[in-house]
């Protein structure tokens, strides 16, 4: 499975969705373009959802760069269902406490 990611524009956040095989930084070149539009848009809060992501550190460090660019532009990122092999690595690299995803699903209708 190839990595895709899905963006819904709320009022005041957007939705992502990351799913998919992240094993590579190149492969984030689309979804990076796509953040820094919304940045531009003056959004700053994203919630990510991560059910379906399988990664490795590369797909960390998106996470780290979502978080720093949302941080920087004043908002943040919130990020939700992550895989026990994404909780690990954060673990691992000890972004487990800069980076805490949150277990349950925050529901997106009308979020």
């Amino acid at each position: 499975m190839t990595f895709e990611f899905k963006i819904e524009e709320k009022k005041d956040h957007v939705v992502i969705s990351l799913k998919g095989n992240l094993l590579q930084l190149n492969q984030t070149i689309d979804f990076m373009d796509e953040l820094n539009a919304l940045l531009a848009q003056n959004y700053a809060v994203f919630h990510i959802y991560l059910n379906d992501l399988n990664t490795n550190s590369n797909g960390i460090q998106l996470l780290v760069n979502i978080l720093t660019k949302a941080r920087i532009a004043g908002g943040d990122a919130h990020f939700y269902n992550a895989s026990k092999e994404v909780v690990d690595t954060l673990a691992t690299l000890k972004l487990n406490m800069v980076i805490k995803p949150v277990v349950s699903e925050l529901t997106t209708a009308g979020s």
